[in-house]
């Protein structure tokens, strides 16, 4: 090509008819189906992850209770022990863990006694600790357990210190 010479415009062409088919064809319901779609995945994926988040929560929550419930069993069968070493003897059932806080007043009386604890704590659902002296399931001479989350003694959700 010779320098300086213009360059020569593209012929004319006629535009393209584009047949009516041509384009997006898939109608009025195949839009509402892909809009469904486009709803009802990420809903049911947070649904999905929602009922994952909230089985671990629950477990999460069961072991801690249980831990707390174990640690307040230690608490309290300390005290236990020390009322023992005071009076020679742990509280009967009908004297229960308030012998712990106050003086019995039901045989048998202590010789020696004092206040151990200032409360008692109750469990993770607000429930108090059950006590029974003699023990029908510990080898500790005492059952000392919570009633679980069902709040019904002798179920199988019940915390003890026979574990």
């Amino acid at each position: 090509m010779p320098e300086n010479t213009p360059l020569s415009p593209l012929p004319e062409r006629e535009p393209i008819q584009q047949s009516p088919r041509m384009g997006c064809s898939i109608g009025i319901f195949g839009w509402a189906f892909i809009g469904l779609l486009c709803l009802a995945v990420p809903v049911a994926s947070l649904f999905l992850l929602n009922k994952f988040r909230t089985q671990k929560y629950k477990e999460f929550h069961e072991g801690a209770a249980r831990q707390t419930i174990q640690v307040n069993l230690m608490m309290i069968s300390a005290a236990l022990n020390a009322y023992r070493t005071a009076a020679a003897t742990y509280p009967t059932t009908a004297q229960g863990l308030e012998a712990l806080m106050e003086r019995p007043t039901e045989p048998p009386l202590p010789s020696q006694w004092f206040s151990v604890l200032r409360e008692l704590p109750k469990d993770p659902w607000k429930q108090p600790y059950k006590y029974r002296n003699p023990a029908t399931k510990s080898k500790n001479g005492y059952d000392l357990y919570s009633v679980g989350s069902d709040g019904v003694d002798g179920t199988a959700d019940d915390v003890g210190n026979w574990q």
